[in-house]
């Protein structure tokens, strides 16, 4: 089975530090939406025949694909990802528009946000993997950092939302390095279940230390 590489290593040094940019729920909602969706265009092109001046034409914010609801659903078509990270795609999608077009909405903890958070398929596995980590309370460090991990990010909607959009950005990169490495489509995306369990061992804390 192939090493998945810590998320450090998939993404360029302008998008880790703005993934780690906790400085309003604003710019947390566009920001790691814009990196997710920067990733899945990347997916997209990859498997278009290379004709940059055509590709360029349907990428741009009035063409075909500008629109992240387009390209979601295009990825979605071409089995890049699957139908539980299309909704959730879709869900945060609206929580970057929410932020970027009401500005009375300032907040995670907006009745309105947190039922977007709540709904995504990812938060629900998450959560379900944090209250069955505490049942278990097996001893050993590794299993003291996975909780650890697990509680500092599941502590409130702000730091919920990040953790679920950076095991998306996971998933979506490493469907990326698959295209790049392949020029095809060699697997099914792996299912969200999978995620979660696959890099809390490689997840680096939640705030660089």
């Amino acid at each position: 089975m192939r090493e998945h590489k810590p998320l450090g290593e998939k993404l360029t040094p302008d998008e880790l530090q703005a993934i780690y940019d906790q400085s309003s729920p604003r710019v947390v909602a566009i920001v790691l939406c814009a990196i997710a969706e920067n990733h899945l265009a990347e997916c997209l092109k990859l498997l278009m025949l290379q004709d940059a001046k055509a590709i360029k034409e349907q990428f741009k914010p009035d063409g075909t694909l500008g629109p992240f609801g387009n390209k979601i659903k295009l990825a979605y078509l071409l089995r890049v990802i699957d139908d539980q990270t299309m909704h959730d795609l879709v869900i945060a999608s609206r929580i970057r528009n929410k932020f970027a077009h009401d500005l009375s909405i300032k907040s995670m903890d907006d009745q309105k946000i947190c039922s977007l958070i709540r709904s995504m398929h990812i938060y629900s596995i998450l959560q379900s993997i944090e209250l069955r980590t505490r049942e278990e309370a097996k001893p050993g460090l590794i299993f003291k950092v996975k909780c650890d991990i697990l509680k500092f990010a599941m502590g409130n909607w702000q730091d919920g939302f990040t953790l679920c959009m950076r095991m998306l950005i996971h998933g979506i990169a490493d469907r990326e390095e698959e295209i790049g490495r392949t020029g095809a489509l060699l697997a099914p995306f792996q299912p969200l279940e999978a995620l979660p369990e696959k890099f809390l061992r490689i997840l680096p804390p939640a705030t660089p230390s």
